[in-house]
Order: structure tokens, then sequence, then C-alpha cells
């Protein structure tokens, strides 16, 4: 999927420039992509989601993280979520966050349970310490930087066509190194004592979506999170990586839709 910028991207949200996709009617379903992804992640369930819901899909890449610390850029992102709730005059929303984009919509869930009806986390970040030992190293200084600004931008070319477009975009030099380190080190994931043990307070339905063979986050933290979260619904795709719903589209969206359109 091609961005094409045009009246249903965003322009200006709670003073940051957020580009994006909106599409479909009814109820509003906001769609948070992973660590150095864009809404083009989505491409295989976009369609499939807009016949039932209007779908918000943000580059939450391209309004960038100030400088500061975990925290002040955690509360950044709430302050853009509801700024964005505003802009767009809507009460609730339901959420579905990858990767990283389960992160952020996990804390704002817990953040704002009264502003969100429904949570889907695919291969969730920040629900355990354990992460890949390659994405470890990359928080070293200058492998990092060498990582994202000389080889990555010519793995991308090769590896794109293999991901749904324009999947592997990502903006700035050294984005990717530098937004890794707020939320990993060599010890593994920093982010997890902000919201595991908050994880039984969830008032809101939750449905976890994880890949049997995950290789970013091992596939015990979504026993772990759905033993802790009360009534939450957990699904787990056999010889699936971590990209559920880009490497099983079809049931990713037949599970996702069953979930939202049902009445808890």
């Amino acid at each position: 999927m091609e961005q094409v910028k045009g009246p249903s991207d965003y322009s200006e949200i709670g003073g940051m420039s957020v580009s994006g996709r909106i599409v479909g009617s009814g109820p509003p379903l906001l769609l948070l992509h992973g660590w150095g992804g864009s809404y083009a992640e989505w491409g295989g369930n976009l369609e499939a989601l807009a016949q039932h819901f209007k779908v918000y899909a943000p580059n939450l890449h391209e309004h960038g993280f100030p400088d500061g610390t975990l925290e002040e850029n955690l509360e950044s992102s709430r302050v853009l979520f509801v700024a964005f709730l505003e802009a767009e005059r809507l009460e609730k929303i339901s959420i579905i966050g990858q990767s990283m984009g389960g992160f952020l919509a996990l804390d704002f869930a817990l953040s704002f349970p009264d502003r969100v009806t429904k949570l889907v986390l695919a291969d969730g970040a920040g629900l355990g310490p354990e992460i890949n030992w390659g994405l470890r190293l990359l928080t070293l200084p200058l492998l990092g930087e060498f990582v994202s600004d000389f080889l990555w931008p010519r793995l991308r070319r090769l590896l794109t066509p293999l991901f749904h477009g324009n999947y592997w975009k990502v903006s700035g030099e050294g984005s990717l190194a530098r937004i890794l380190r707020m939320g990993v080190g060599l010890g593994g994931q920093k982010l997890w004592p902000m919201v595991v043990p908050r994880l039984p307070t969830l008032r809101v339905p939750a449905l976890i979506l994880w890949g049997e063979r995950d290789a970013i986050f091992p596939v015990s933290q979504a026993y772990a999170a759905h033993r802790a979260i009360p009534g939450s619904r957990l699904h787990i795709f056999p010889r699936c990586g971590h990209e559920c719903g880009t490497e099983r589209p079809t049931e990713f969206n037949s599970i996702v839709l069953e979930f939202l359109k049902g009445t808890d």
C-alpha cells in the first residue's frame, strides 16, 4: 500500500505532524504499528477492517520522539492519543497494537480505560524483559548507528518486496537505534515494569494474539499476560513469527473482527 496525500491523511494533531490513512465507516478503530514500521504494516488488514469500522492508521514514527526520559516520551504518546480523540470528536475507540504499538495501546488503555472500547495486543512489546539478543546488541553505542544509518537502508531495499510495500519505511538518521534504546538495553526490555504490574487492573476487554515462533518476544509472554489480564482472550498462531497480522492476514482479520464486533 502506497501512501497517498489527500483528505484522508492526517496533518497536525496535538501540535505534532502525523500522516496516515483514515478509511471505512462505522465504529472507530485505531491501528498502532510496530517499531520502525508505518501504516503500510496493515496492508493485509485495512480493507477487511474498514468494511466494519472507521479505521485510523497513523504513521507514529513521523511525529518522532522528543528528547527525554522513557517516562516523558510515554506521556507524550498519551497526550497525542488524547489530542487525536478530541480532534476527531471521539469519546471512545477500539485499538489494535502491534509490537511497540501494542505497548502504547496497552499503556493508554490502562491510563484511560474509559476512552478505550476494546483492546487487541498483537505480539505486544513490554510484557516481559525477554527480547531477541540481536535487538539488545543494536542498543550498543556506534553499532546501532552503523546498522540503522548504513546497513539498514540497504537491507531495506532488498527486504521491502517481501513485506507488503513500504512496511520497512523509517524516518530520520539513527532513528532505529535511538528509539530502540528508549525501551531496550543489554538486559532486555525496559518497558515491562510500566505495564505488567498494572495488568490485573485492566478494565478493557482484551484479545491477545501471538505468533508461536515469534523470534522477537517469546510466546511465554502472551500466556503470562493472558493469566494476568482479567477476562482476556488468547489466540496463538501456529508456525507464525512476530507479525501475525502480516503473516496470517485472513485468520487475523477473522479473529479480530469476531472479537471487536462481539458483545462482552
